[in-house]
């Protein structure tokens, strides 16, 4: 008997030491540091397309480079936009508490979905700051040019990474508020705290 009791005292700690591990928040973390540097090496692969398609969009709009180095920090700050979504992610699910796939796949869509209509909002505001300029008649012929660094295209992508992400997680927040109190028991001698 008293063996019996041992074996099974040996047992519940195994499964314990066991469940502990897999509990562990370290291969969470392992998970957010591969899926960071993996978007970082995308962000740093994709930039060149992104600006030649960003440039392509653009109607027929010069455009040059005053400051030296411009070209590395618009990178940097392309780079940077995709390493943020995994943490904002992370962010997001720790705060929420979120353990539903749908949901998490809804905040990561959000925010890239913001970002692109941040991008092509801005890619249009441009469109229509060159056509301005042309309607303005002049006795001689000038050259229109942008400059680079006035662009914003990774900027307006970053802050629309982040503003999906805050609408995405307050959009998830109030809906398992609401969910959670529907589920809450409906007993008439229970006083519920609004």
């Amino acid at each position: 008997m008293a063996q019996q009791k041992k074996q099974i005292s040996k047992k519940s700690e195994l499964k314990q030491s066991n469940n502990v591990f897999e509990d562990s928040p370290w291969k969470l973390y392992l998970q957010v540091s591969l899926f960071t540097i993996g978007l970082g090496f995308v962000g740093f692969v994709s930039h060149p397309f992104f600006q030649s398609f960003s440039f392509s969009l653009l109607n027929q709009i010069e455009i040059t480079t005053v400051q030296i180095g411009t070209e590395f920090e618009l990178k940097m700050l392309y780079i940077a936009a995709f390493v943020l979504v995994p943490l904002m992610v992370f962010a997001s699910q720790k705060l929420l508490k979120l353990k539903v796939f749908t949901q998490k796949l809804f905040l990561i869509t959000s925010i890239f979905i913001s970002g692109i209509i941040f991008w092509i909002i801005q890619i249009s505001s441009l469109n229509q700051q060159y056509e301005d300029m042309l309607k303005v008649k002049t006795p001689f012929p000038i050259k229109y040019t942008f400059a680079l660094e006035n662009l914003f295209l990774e900027f307006n992508l970053l802050v629309g990474f982040i503003i999906g992400a805050i609408f995405a997680s307050i959009s998830l927040y109030r809906f398992n508020k609401r969910n959670a109190n529907y589920a809450l028991p409906q007993n008439k001698n229970q006083k519920l705290k609004k």
